[in-house]
């Protein structure tokens, strides 16, 4: 998608931004193909950092570099900060926000009341 947007007055603007890319189903020189041109437009030129999620069935079908040296000979040389190996979140699970309120530890409830005291 963001290789697609590049040159259209839809492109974003990366200045200052961490750039999060990930994908699915793609070979390898697919990939380095749409970094290649990610970056002939200037997308990382003014970037914060860069972070390369997920890549789910990404993996090489004949004769071509691994994900992993075409992610470290694209970034490597970056001056900025950047993590390319896939995230440590299981694939397809929606991410919540944390529930500021505890749970009570006996109770399982949030509000720490009721239910379950000895009468005595």
């Amino acid at each position: 998608m963001m290789a697609a947007l590049m040159g259209t007055p839809y492109q974003p603007d990366t200045t200052g931004a961490i750039v999060f890319l990930e994908d699915v189903h793609e070979e390898p020189f697919r990939i380095d193909r749409m970094l290649t041109t990610l970056a002939l437009g200037g997308l990382f030129d003014h970037a914060a950092g860069i972070i390369f999620g997920r890549c789910s069935d990404c993996g090489v079908k004949g004769r071509s570099f691994s994900l992993e040296e075409i992610l470290r000979d694209r970034f490597g040389g970056l001056p900025i900060p950047r993590h390319l190996r896939p995230l440590l979140r299981p694939h397809r699970t929606k991410a919540r926000p944390p529930d500021r309120r505890p749970r009570h530890p006996r109770r399982g409830r949030r509000d720490g009341a009721g239910g379950g005291g000895a009468v005595g």
